[in-house]
């Protein structure tokens, strides 16, 4: 039971902050404000959390595991497919993005494709990193969707998923 009441209290304080980042500058949201948007307690709140970070990081998480256990349910078998798959779940999750963005916390972004891609390359394109500079290789092409989502994010997403991916492949082979 303790479990379930943890989980929702998460939810619940990450739901509060995203709500407040909404509508105020990430710098100026206080503990008290997500715990009132929450309607839990301040105990409640440093029993899941040290810093507002942490709720962006955890809620970032939740987001990347169903994004991973889409892409591995799909069985997709090319880096178009996959490229296709990643800009559409950005795109979904684009609102999320842009509060990262207007407060100065992309990097968390990067850090989490730095630790979940490694996971996805492994299922999906095994075959081709199994080369003797793979954990490298995992940075460089978490690094460049990094790079090429938030540039494609600040210039209003006017190319198709389909497209994007097309110039992600493109550009794979050139590298």
């Amino acid at each position: 039971m303790r479990d379930t009441n943890n989980v929702l209290s998460r939810e619940y304080l990450s739901d509060a902050l995203l709500k407040l980042m909404e509508i105020k500058p990430y710098a100026d949201i206080t503990i008290t404000d997500i715990c009132s948007k929450a309607g839990v307690s301040r105990m409640t709140y440093y029993r899941n959390y040290n810093s507002k970070e942490e709720i962006v990081v955890d809620y970032f998480e939740m987001v990347g595991l169903k994004y991973i256990d889409q892409v591995l349910n799909l069985n997709l078998t090319s880096l178009q497919q996959f490229a296709v798959q990643a800009f559409r779940y950005y795109r979904e999750n684009n609102q999320f993005i842009m509060l990262l963005n207007e407060a100065s916390l992309t990097n968390l972004i990067l850090d989490s494709f730095n630790k979940n891609f490694s996971n996805i390359a492994t299922n999906i394109f095994e075959e081709n990193l199994n080369l003797p500079h793979r954990r490298y290789g995992v940075y460089f092409f978490a690094g460049a969707l990094y790079n090429i989502f938030t540039q494609w994010a600040k210039s209003g997403m006017e190319e198709t998923d389909e497209e994007m991916a097309s110039i992600i492949t493109a550009l794979m082979n050139i590298a």
